[in-house]
């Protein structure tokens, strides 16, 4: 921190306001000074605004596509690994993000230096949708899926749950969508009504894996519903490790593990943009969090 004595700034407001459009009239109007978590849709809006700078890095989110595992098909290693080798990630990127996000090949981000596992990518399921087929007509669904996609309800959202939706139809899963808003996709998931559903993360540290994946934590957070012995003991051996860098390296190991049985389907890391009002000084950009009181002030 530069500014080491009270923050400067006496007051803040703190506005959640859900629907995108009024969102961006209100930045754009004066009422609101610095808009969090910007979508592509509202970047490419505000990136001729003279009266607006975009602060956008490399982030700790992580978007992915997930299954409640203990159900079929997804109780099958098989569909899971499917519908992963079925996500073509550089089309979501292109057509959904506007190429301001990343592939994800792994359950961390590449931020996360140390305790990213490095041949995420390497060890990855890459598009493939031959390979896909053969994996469902192995475990007996030559004739195809029928599937519910649930995700909630933003503009962003339903953009690449509508491409999720086409890419499975090429390998013979067909998906209906549904959208629901923040409170009611949370009540469903901790309900286990889910089959297929998108979700985002962010988060400092690898600690994320044990909270999304300890079969302790099911139904809720653990909404993949996996339940796993061999998780359960990486993750408790990485957490109890009595140094950073054997920490880092036995969560490599939880990473491996959860790649070979293909849990999720990571798909995208997203840029960590924020839009911040001239009138604001000394603004410093932060992977995950706005430092108020590092000296920021309002003109």
């Amino acid at each position: 921190m530069e500014n080491n004595g009270k923050p400067i700034i006496d007051k803040l407001v703190f506005k959640v306001i859900p629907e995108e459009t009024t969102r961006l009239m209100e930045l754009e109007s004066g009422n609101v000074h610095i808009l969090r978590d910007i979508t592509a849709n509202v970047l490419l809006q505000l990136q001729d605004n003279e009266d607006i700078e975009i602060y956008s890095a490399e982030s700790t989110r992580l978007g992915y596509l997930a299954y409640a595992c203990d159900k079929e098909p997804f109780n099958d290693i098989r569909v899971r690994r499917a519908i992963n080798h079925a996500i073509n990630k550089e089309e979501i990127i292109k057509y959904v993000f506007r190429d301001t996000a990343q592939p994800a090949y792994g359950y961390l981000p590449p931020k996360l230096k140390d305790e990213y596992y490095p041949k995420s990518e390497e060890e990855s399921y890459e598009y493939d949708v031959e390979k896909a087929k053969e994996l469902l007509r192995e475990a007996g669904y030559g004739d195809g899926l029928k599937l519910t996609l649930a995700a909630e309800n933003s503009t962003e959202y339903s953009r690449l749950a509508e491409v999720i939706q086409d890419q499975l139809k090429e390998i013979g899963i067909e998906v209906d969508i549904q959208l629901y808003d923040s409170s009611s996709y949370a009540a469903m998931l901790k309900e286990g009504k889910q089959e297929l559903f998108l979700r985002q993360y962010s988060w400092p540290n690898a600690d994320i894996l044990d909270w999304f994946l300890l079969s302790s934590q099911m139904p809720y957070p653990n909404h993949s519903r996996w339940n796993d012995p061999k998780t359960d003991e990486l993750i408790q051996k990485a957490a109890t490790m009595p140094t950073w860098e054997e920490r880092a390296l036995a969560y490599h190991d939880v990473q491996k593990h959860l790649i070979e049985q293909a849990v999720w389907a990571p798909i995208y890391i997203p840029n960590h943009s924020i839009a911040v009002r001239k009138e604001v000084k000394n603004f410093k950009h932060h992977p995950w969090m706005i430092q108020y009181n590092d000296g920021i002030d309002l003109e």
